[in-house]
């Protein structure tokens, strides 16, 4: 109870669930997304490593980035980029309908999941930051609350990106603009 009551543990346990919507409906829907949508299935190794490398350098990154900056002023600044980054996929997938260009669709993409593999170890250590002795029930219940609902979160917009891709950078909108309300709300930012 005092765990889920803690409006630190549950801002940035929300924002953990978020961001992994977005991841979880891009590992759900690549193959799709390159190999149907875009029928370039020759490419998708490709692809798909050279997101993996963009994501690894997000973490990576996030490591130099947090003892300078500590966590919470890096992830202010890391949502702010993961917003604008998902409002120019959503401009440009709008401009170049039905289909953005390949390149440019999955260049923004590579960049939001880069970014969310440097907010997320900040959001997780936020979140866990003022737990102390229930720090085992919160890990419990932050774990079953990001896979659960952000699995569900992915779901979801896999089931829209059936009807048109633009669903895709709508999602990733979304989840922007939810997870830079629910981090500009920290009073200690």
């Amino acid at each position: 109870r005092q765990v889920i009551a803690a409006r630190g543990f549950l801002r940035y346990t929300m924002v953990t669930t978020l961001l992994f919507g977005g991841i979880s409906a891009y590992v759900s829907n690549v193959a799709y997304l390159i190999n149907d949508l875009y029928g370039k299935p020759e490419l998708f190794s490709w692809i798909f490593a050279a997101v993996g490398l963009v994501m690894a350098l997000g973490a990576f990154t996030n490591g130099s980035m947090s003892k300078k900056l500590g966590a919470r002023k890096c992830i202010k600044w890391l949502v702010i980029s993961y917003f604008i980054i998902s409002l120019l996929l959503l401009a440009t997938n709008l401009l170049n309908r039905p289909i953005p260009n390949l390149y440019s669709f999955f260049i923004g993409i590579a960049l939001l999941l880069g970014l969310n593999l440097a907010i997320e170890p900040n959001s997780s250590a936020l979140a866990m930051a003022n737990t102390g002795k229930n720090a085992g029930v919160a890990s419990a219940v932050y774990g079953t609350s990001f896979f659960f609902a952000g699995a569900t979160v992915g779901t979801l917009i896999g089931y829209f990106l059936s009807l048109d891709i633009l669903a895709f950078s709508i999602g990733f909108s979304v989840i922007g603009t939810l997870v830079l309300y629910i981090v500009i709300q920290d009073k200690q930012l």
